[in-house]
């Protein structure tokens, strides 16, 4: 069974939840509520009732002939009736209609009594007053729907019928609140129009000495000196990279046979021999099958040295050749012994005198140099100019890479320092082996080509800091270096890859007073215009003039200082002698 729970037009939410909890057992509850109520026009009043009623485990109805309460009752999820009697027979409200306009009654137009005057044209009281949410019940007496006449007055068709039950002039009141609402908004938006959006800009223009410096900045990487005035900190980088390819040549060609070459000696045992000449084209022979005979190359004169611990003088040596182009004459030492001119041989002019084993032959080394014609692989001029535009390309990549490497152990804030000659970066390419010539005799072989990068690097907002500090210590010491001085790029004039720079840089700017920026903006904001300028006058004494900009034109600046900027301008001012 449910239980029905009128609620006053006074009640707040509290007291509905206060309703809840008392209701005991119940667990369907019905909220009555009259036409004027407003505790449920709230949408958070409706959510807070469904919680509470979920919390306390009630089904809770609602019963308002109020559509708006009607609409955010359903959207509310509440079950929802226009009066007692639909929620007896079960009938929700399924839409809910537009209330019905009242009409306003004036006091004085309808008579002491309350009653409409005759002929109003003003509908029947049955049709403005909606339904209403009370119904007889053991808790409440119905409200009654008719305000009886005034006795003396009957009704009839003679006299005044009743009229309608006086009503809250609801429509008048609401658009005098709607009016007062819509005032306040319209001051809120000019305030804030006046307050907050304007902003405005306040240019001081000022007198000020014109200071400059053009010193010469030293980079150094030793820390210890940055400290100093005109020094700043450079870094030293280095970097490698390698790269490598394969050399094929394609090239043949004919090896011509060339003679082998050596040195042959003479020894003897005799004493006081004197020098002869051995004549060039002199045949000296081996002893080996077959005899391979080898050519005297020059005219030599033979002289003998002291003779050894056995008596055995040698000669100087005599320059032989192979008298023919062959490989076989790559002979071994002491191959060469047989000397068919000899002196003392059989058909020498000392025969008979001498022995031939008084003159003997020998090559003390081994002779070399001797090859048999041969067809070889070479270089042609396609391969060394493929190879060599390998090289170029990798030289180039490789310099670009070895360069990236350096900036990024540098840093992005550094750049590298180069003189007008390119001093300062320095990068090196070896090609190993190098390449070979045209039609060089040349095996397949692997080229690397490697780069090899060192080079100096800088911050150039360090040299600025450096020229605005010499900008600085020219300032007297009651004033300031105004902000934003002018200073040019560092230009690198003199630099070495051991991290040693000279740069050439100049600074220019302006010796001001100490001005509080910030406390002026709060004394400019609500102040007319010409305050502002009294007040900059009594706090800038070299103050030249004042210009503002205003966003909005208004006879005051905004009234917050975050919406006002100062601005500081300079004209030069010569210095005091």
């Amino acid at each position: 069974m449910s239980k029905v729970l009128y609620v006053e037009p006074d009640d707040e939410i509290t007291d509905l939840v206060e309703k809840i909890r008392r209701s005991g057992e119940e667990n369907e509850l019905v909220f009555v509520l009259p036409h004027r109520t407003k505790v449920l026009q709230s949408p958070l009043n409706l959510r807070l009732l469904q919680q509470y009623s979920r919390s306390f485990v009630k089904r809770t109805a609602i019963v308002t002939g109020d559509p708006r309460v009607q609409q955010l009752a359903k959207g509310a999820g509440f079950p929802t009736f226009a009066s007692v009697q639909a929620y007896e027979r079960g009938v929700e409200v399924v839409r809910p209609h537009p209330a019905a306009e009242i009409p306003e009654f004036d006091d004085e137009a309808a008579g002491s009594d309350g009653m409409a005057p005759v002929g109003t044209g003003r509908p029947a009281a049955a049709a403005l007053v909606t339904e209403s949410a009370w119904a007889p019940t053991p808790e409440r007496a119905p409200a009654p729907s008719r305000v009886a006449g005034p006795p003396g007055r009957p009704g009839g068709p003679f006299g005044r019928r009743p009229g309608p039950p006086l009503l809250p002039r609801r429509g008048r009141d609401r658009r005098r609140v709607l009016y007062y609402g819509a005032a306040a908004v319209f001051l809120v938006g000019l305030l804030l129009i006046f307050l907050v959006a304007p902003s405005a800009t306040v240019t001081l223009t000022i007198a000020a000495t014109p200071v400059s410096s053009n010193n010469p900045i030293q980079g150094t990487t030793d820390p210890s000196q940055v400290g100093a005035p005109d020094r700043v900190l450079t870094v030293v980088e280095t970097a490698d990279e390698s790269s490598q390819f394969q050399a094929k040549p394609t090239g043949q060609k004919t090896l011509p046979a060339t003679a082998a070459a050596g040195q042959v000696v003479i020894q003897t045992d005799l004493h006081n021999v004197a020098d002869f000449t051995v004549p060039k084209g002199t045949d000296f022979q081996t002893s080996t099958t077959p005899q391979i005979t080898f050519a005297a190359t020059q005219d030599t004169v033979v002289h003998f040295g002291d003779p050894d611990s056995t008596g055995i003088a040698t000669s100087n040596p005599i320059p032989v050749q192979d008298a023919t182009a062959e490989a076989a004459g790559n002979v071994g030492a002491n191959t060469i012994t047989q000397w068919p001119t000899n002196p003392c041989g059989p058909n020498g002019q000392y025969h008979g005198i001498c022995a031939p084993s008084d003159l003997t032959v020998t090559n003390p080394q081994a002779t070399g140099g001797g090859a048999d014609a041969k067809q070889v692989v070479t270089a042609s001029a396609g391969d060394v100019q493929g190879w060599q535009k390998q090289v170029d390309t990798l030289k180039s990549q490789l310099g670009d890479k070895v360069k990236q490497d350096m900036a990024g152990k540098a840093g992005s804030d550094k750049v590298a320092a180069v003189d007008p000659g390119g001093a300062g970066l320095v990068v090196n390419v070896d090609v190993t082996p190098p390449l070979p010539k045209v039609d060089d005799q040349y095996q397949a072989s692997t080229i690397t080509v490697a780069a090899h990068g060192k080079g100096a690097y800088y911050n150039p907002a360090d040299v600025k800091k450096a020229v605005a500090a010499d900008l600085a210590s020219l300032v007297p010491k009651d004033q300031t270096l105004a902000d934003k001085p002018t200073i040019s790029d560092p230009r690198v004039t003199v630099a070495s890859e051991d991290g040693s720079v000279i740069f050439a840089v100049t600074g220019s700017g302006f010796s001001q007073p100490i001005i509080d920026v910030q406390g002026l903006k709060s004394q400019f904001a609500g102040q007319s215009a010409g305050s502002v300028r009294s007040l900059a006058r009594v706090k800038i004494s070299q103050l030249q003039d004042v210009t503002i900009h205003q966003s909005i034109p208004f006879f005051v600046l905004p009234f917050f200082s975050g919406r006002i900027e100062v601005k500081l301008d300079f004209v030069s001012e010569p210095a005091a002698r």
